[in-house]
């Protein structure tokens, strides 16, 4: 280990800036952060908290140290926003961890000379464009999977040797799922949005009925569209929602089910469906190009179907509901799995690897990030006068 590299080790935190809202990236961060090895090495995060109406904080407590930041981005200036970000951090210049458009902004901005990485966590045009956008500034590009990273760098042919596939790990959990005679333990665990398929959960289980299958819900989350959600489940239909839980219990809450249902419409490598996998819930999941096809293998540790065809998560449940025997054969495939390939303890030590051998390179030469997403948003604009216009159009 060089000198330089030495010194970051001791004095200069990593940085990960994350947007206090419910997801698999805030989740994974937390779970790092409260390894031995990062807390050794130094971590922060830095959260920034939307003060628009109807935002909602997640206000879980970190194991490092945590700053915090509130906005009203898109009312007022982007720049004030980062501004704000850089009054906030600690001292020293240590790596900077992000995955959305303020901390690589921040990053570009501020970074002076700190290695910067992007987690892309999604395979979804929206991460890749911002892969794109931040380009010359990024050092390293970190894929959940290996469809992602083969898109990012095939988006970035001349950045290819910086793009990284680490898969997501999680903790192994402290107990199993236990096999019970009866209905069917179905759960949702995730944010409550459209894009993750959600509101086909009521048309799936109605299915299950008509075809006599018995099953209870759980819905572990929260979100934009949980009213519409509760609306499609009808009366007969028995359904719990918890309402959105801290990482660690909604991972005490997975070992009370039997099958974790995701019928997602796009993702990278769902954090959900790992953590179920490892209680030994058997996923039915869609069939999507990346990340899920790299941990389900469809028949031996979970079943795929088609996203937006809630009749084919159906027939896929009322299997295992028939068929126990295969229900527990799967089970113990889907915790064999995680064990194995996405221990979060492995995966930390991987992503440690990373961000020293970062801190071993020569700075690389950047350009000042100036340009924000819109005309309004520039550094010299001050923020009373982005706020009154932004106002006046609404």
């Amino acid at each position: 280990m060089s000198e330089r590299s030495a010194a970051a080790r001791q004095g200069d935190p990593i940085r990960i800036v994350l947007v206090d809202l419910l997801g698999g990236v805030t989740s994974y961060a937390l779970d790092l952060t409260a390894l031995e090895a990062f807390q050794r090495r130094g971590a922060e995060l830095l959260w920034l908290e939307s003060a628009l109406p109807g935002a909602t904080p997640l206000g879980v407590e970190a194991s490092v140290p945590s700053r915090r930041v509130r906005h009203e981005w898109p009312g007022e200036n982007a720049f004030a926003v980062l501004r704000r970000m850089q009054r906030a951090q600690g001292p020293g210049r240590g790596a900077l961890v992000a995955n959305e458009f303020f901390g690589l902004a921040f990053g570009a901005r501020y970074g002076a000379g700190a290695p910067l990485v992007q987690i892309l966590h999604g395979d979804i045009p929206f991460y890749y464009r911002l892969a794109e956008e931040f380009e010359p500034w990024v050092d390293a590009f970190v894929a959940v999977s290996e469809r992602v990273a083969k898109e990012t760098a095939r988006r970035l042919p001349r950045r290819v040797d910086d793009v990284h596939h680490l898969p997501t790990g999680v903790p192994l959990p402290a107990r199993l799922r236990t096999p019970v005679s009866g209905p069917l333990r179905l759960v949702y665990s995730g944010r409550i949005e459209r894009n993750k398929g959600v509101l086909d959960l009521p048309a799936i289980d109605r299915r299950l009925r008509r075809d006599g299958v018995q099953a209870i819900w759980s819905v572990i989350g929260s979100g934009p569209d949980e009213a519409a959600l509760r609306r499609g489940f009808d009366a007969e239909a028995k359904v719990a929602f918890t309402g959105a839980q801290s990482p660690d219990a909604c991972r005490a809450l997975l070992p009370d089910h039997d099958v974790l249902v995701l019928p997602s419409y796009g993702e990278g490598l769902p954090l959900s469906l790992l953590e179920a996998m490892g209680a030994g819930l058997v996923p039915v999941v869609s069939d999507l190009e990346s990340g899920i096809r790299e941990v389900v293998d469809d028949g031996v540790n979970g079943w795929l179907a088609r996203p937006g065809q809630p009749d084919d998560f159906a027939v896929a449940i009322a299997r295992l509901h028939h068929r126990r025997d295969r229900l527990e054969e799967c089970s113990r495939a889907a915790a064999e799995r995680v064990r194995t390939h996405h221990s979060l303890r492995e995966r930390g030590e991987a992503w440690l690897d990373l961000i020293s051998d970062l801190e071993e390179r020569p700075p690389r030469q950047k350009p000042i990030w100036r340009r924000g997403p819109s005309r309004l948003d520039r550094p010299w604009l001050p923020n009373w006068v982005v706020r009154g216009v932004r106002r006046l159009a609404r």
